[in-house]
């Protein structure tokens, strides 16, 4: 799921910035994600945490509802196809994942809980 809320996660930080340099006159976010269950999660789970990167998606939640009074909304698509940037998007995110550099690198509990599943199980 960590490659879903990734783009939260920037997309939110990006809103935050631009409020914090005046860019910004919008009062509501809508972010569109293409995943149930990333979608979900962060409906459910946004202000309570849990993997990391729910938290901190809860954290520039926090930031842009109460320090901006900004409206966030989530939303399923049931795919990117026909939403405007998406290809751009795609493109983003492909140069992301070829860069060597990492900025921040974390796990997911349910991704640990798995492989050690899997090791069990193999051995």
């Amino acid at each position: 799921m960590d490659a879903e809320l990734f783009p939260v996660l920037k997309a939110m930080e990006r809103k935050r910035k631009e409020q914090e340099k005046g860019q910004s006159t919008s009062q509501t976010v809508c972010i569109f994600i293409y995943s149930q269950a990333a979608n979900k999660r962060l409906q459910k789970n946004c202000l309570e945490g849990g993997q990391e990167l729910v938290t901190l998606i809860g954290n520039q939640y926090d930031i842009l509802t109460a320090e901006w009074g900004m409206n966030v909304n989530f939303s399923w698509v049931p795919s990117h196809k026909g939403i405007f940037g998406n290809e751009l998007a795609d493109k983003l995110a492909k140069l992301r994942l070829e860069r060597k550099s990492v900025e921040a690198s974390f796990t997911s509990l349910s991704h640990l809980k798995r492989m050690s599943r899997e090791k069990i199980i193999k051995d």
